[in-house]
């Protein structure tokens, strides 16, 4: 078995139930691989962790789950929008892990995983603060008002480089 792979999950009490199924579609298609999940989220799971606990069981000799609130930082006002806010908290993905942690896989809570995540995180990553899959076609960097030579990303699914982040102060 490999190194425990970094896993982060941004979720607010709403998604754990699909979040559920995410982590375990990763545990079930990843049979060479042992994971340590980070979940962050702004508001308490209450029953729901007990029960997301519960669900995981089976896997702890391959997974480890450590869940954790997060305040937003003084001074920080994120935009209204019609997402959760939840989803904003991977700004400050340096702040999750301790400095020793120098890259880690994002994944958003409503994904059912069919390969395997080990070969994602044996990805390089050089210096990039992080890698993506473009969305060939799309044109939502004009929503954005982003250049377009930026393209358009699936944010659903990124490696974080922390080394590279928190290097370049990113946050």
């Amino acid at each position: 078995m490999t190194q425990a792979i970094p896993l982060l999950f941004c979720c607010d009490p709403g998604f754990v139930q699909h979040m559920a199924v995410t982590i375990v579609s990763l545990l079930e298609n990843c049979p060479d691989g042992s994971f340590d999940i980070t979940v962050v989220t702004r508001k308490p799971f209450g029953n729901l962790e007990a029960r997301l606990r519960r669900t995981l069981a089976r896997y702890r000799t391959v997974a480890s789950l450590r869940i954790l609130v997060f305040s937003l930082p003084e001074g920080v006002d994120l935009p209204k929008s019609e997402w959760p806010l939840d989803i904003y908290l991977r700004i400050w993905v340096a702040r999750f892990y301790p400095p020793e942690v120098e890259k880690i896989i994002y994944l958003d809570s409503d994904l059912v995983i069919l390969g395997n995540m080990v070969e994602v995180w044996n990805t390089e990553l050089g210096s990039n603060l992080l890698a993506a899959v473009p969305i060939p076609g799309s044109n939502r960097w004009k929503l954005l008002e982003t250049p377009k030579e930026y393209g358009y990303f699936n944010s659903g699914v990124m490696m974080f480089n922390l080394r590279s982040w928190r290097h370049r102060g990113c946050e």
